[in-house]
């Protein structure tokens, strides 16, 4: 028996090698009929899970100029990382004590309107900041945050998070109004 599997294995391979053996000239083309067939000469210049919409080509560190970053005391640039569903930049301003540590970040979401929020609480509507609707919010980690709406499924995040939130919703505030006239 096992003999009659082995030969059935060997004259399986022979077949198909022979079948294989011969060859066709000209340029295969997908399909069996003899339609001319539109085909893409393009190539992505991006891969498939780059963002696309009105925040795709926004760099979160960007959004906070020289001069802001002066204004608000932010040291350098900024890091920049991808968290999750966001493309964020942030930076840690230290102090003399524990209390006066405070970090802050401006995400961009590509994906996630305001209407996609998860707070700690309620997510409040506030009066849009320059031209874009805006919303306030605690998240999670008790930071305290600042939404902008770009789409109805984009927007950006400004958030303060630190021992004293009063002072991180101040940070946060004065964030949020000057990355704002930097958005489209």
């Amino acid at each position: 028996m096992r003999t009659a599997v082995v030969w059935q294995v060997f004259l399986g391979v022979l077949v198909g090698a022979a079948a294989c053996s011969t060859t066709t000239p000209g340029t295969p083309v997908p399909g069996s009929d003899s339609q001319s067939i539109a085909r893409s000469t393009s190539i992505p210049t991006e891969p498939a899970d780059s963002p696309a919409g009105p925040l795709a080509k926004v760099d979160p560190c960007d959004l906070v100029t020289t001069d802001a970053r002066a204004e608000l005391g932010l040291p350098g640039k900024g890091r920049e990382e991808k968290i999750g569903r966001a493309r964020q930049c942030s930076w840690s301003i230290r102090g003399t004590s524990a209390k006066e540590v405070l970090d802050l970040s401006v995400a961009v979401y590509d994906t996630l309107g305001v209407k996609d929020i998860v707070a700690k609480g309620e997510v409040k509507t506030i009066p849009a900041i320059g031209a874009h609707d805006a919303a306030y919010w605690t998240g999670i980690a008790d930071n305290c945050v600042y939404s902008l709406a770009v789409s109805a499924t984009t927007r950006v995040d400004v958030a303060g998070t630190g021992p004293v939130f009063d002072r991180s919703c101040d940070y946060a505030s004065r964030t949020v109004k000057l990355v704002e006239p930097n958005l489209p």
